[in-house]
């Protein structure tokens, strides 16, 4: 085997590992993905009329670390972009996130003014609050209202968006879209919020870009990878693999499939300079629909020749199907999944040469950034370690 390190995917897990380990270590990687594109679930391409498109849904770069800008930033440009959302629910138009303003619009001023002086004193109001704690409040102002906007909100986008009832779902996941107790419409609660100028199929492209690096595409690497007597082989040969794809593939589901949520798209031109309200639009009343986006504005600082036609993408999601060809979006993270996959987790930790980074090797909802800082933390070690080549 020519390569020190073979890396199973393409999208910011494995890109990120074999980029480090070839400009930092000189390592020879060869990356193989299994879809006819790299970047995984970040691809995007311009459309005819010049809109940038994320293939597999809206995606925004966002952090807290230095240490990942400062990385991400050596390959491409990245142009700041706070992210505006709202919400539509029962045919209006609600702030999103949901704050003191979402309040009024839902409820009307006079009754908000209640609700927010109740907030105000209950709470440090520089940090968002969890749906969660304002349900369980022992203040009856807040705890209604908590409710209120679970059952408005939450309660059907949940069960539209994962297939299950909420209390089947991690209270973490549902964690994710907190209260913001303030008038603040930025979307993210992140110091750092970027687009990549080119886009982030361009951006991964570059992190490739290296004289170590090998990539390979339509290459399913299950089916040239064995395990025998805790070592895993590529094509017979014994070498490191960096493994980002589903955790539960690699051993033929032998404990049973862990699940995950897809996404269907659907897209619409429209003749008019702007079709939406924000560029994003959560959907927790459609019966269908989740989200919907207009990528115009998602990428405004990209320059359009036609500003007289724009572009939405709805999406839908379903459930994941091995036997079919859709994508895994969402791990759906409970008490039930995660004992599945610490079945898969503690025989496969046992292989010295196989290391798993990722939303599907750890099977985890995480974010960009701490999958880019994961696997920097990964390459290190194994760039480190001689005893892994």
């Amino acid at each position: 085997m020519k390569y020190d390190f073979i890396v199973v995917g393409s999208g910011f897990a494995g890109a990120t590992v074999a980029e480090r380990l070839a400009s930092k270590y000189n390592k020879k990687v060869l990356v193989v993905e299994k879809r006819n594109h790299i970047g995984g679930n970040m691809y995007d391409e311009f459309d005819e009329y010049g809109f940038l498109i994320q293939k597999y849904g809206p995606h925004l770069f966002f952090t807290n670390s230095d240490i990942v800008l400062d990385y991400v930033g050596q390959f491409d440009e990245l142009v700041q972009h706070d992210c505006f959302m709202l919400s539509e629910i029962e045919g209006k138009y609600i702030q999103l996130p949901f704050n003191f303003k979402s309040v009024e619009q839902m409820l009307g001023y006079k009754e908000a003014r209640i609700i927010i002086d109740c907030i105000r004193k209950n709470y440090d109001c520089s940090k968002r609050i969890s749906i969660y704690s304002l349900m369980d409040s022992n203040n009856k102002v807040i705890s209604e209202f908590g409710h209120f906007l679970y059952k408005k909100a939450f309660e059907t986008y949940i069960c539209k968006q994962w297939g299950i009832k909420p209390n089947d779902i991690s209270k973490d996941v549902i964690d994710r879209c907190k209260f913001s107790p303030n008038y603040v419409s930025r979307y993210l609660d992140k110091d750092f919020q970027y687009m990549p100028r080119n886009g982030f199929t361009y951006l991964i492209s570059k992190m490739l870009e290296n004289h170590n690096i090998t990539v390979e595409l339509n290459v399913d690497a299950n089916s040239h990878i064995s395990i025998i007597n805790n070592k895993v082989f590529y094509d017979n040969c014994c070498v490191p693999i960096i493994y980002t794809g589903s955790i539960d593939s690699l051993l033929d589901f032998k404990y049973g499939k862990l699940p995950y949520r897809s996404l269907s798209f659907e897209t619409n031109y429209y003749f008019q300079r702007k079709k939406l309200p924000a560029e994003i639009i959560s959907q927790p009343s459609d019966p269908y629909y989740i989200r919907k986006t207009e990528y115009k504005y998602f990428s405004p600082f990209i320059v359009h020749t036609n500003e007289d036609i724009t572009v939405v993408v709805s999406e839908k999601p379903y459930q994941y199907d091995y036997s079919k060809n859709s994508i895994q979006c969402y791990p759906i993270i409970n008490d039930n999944n995660n004992r599945i996959y610490k079945y898969y987790y503690d025989e496969l930790s046992q292989i010295k040469n196989l290391f798993l980074v990722g939303r599907l090797a750890e099977y985890k909802y995480y974010n960009m950034d701490y999958v880019i800082l994961n696997a920097l933390n990964l390459a290190d070690c194994l760039g480190e370690d001689e005893n892994n080549v």
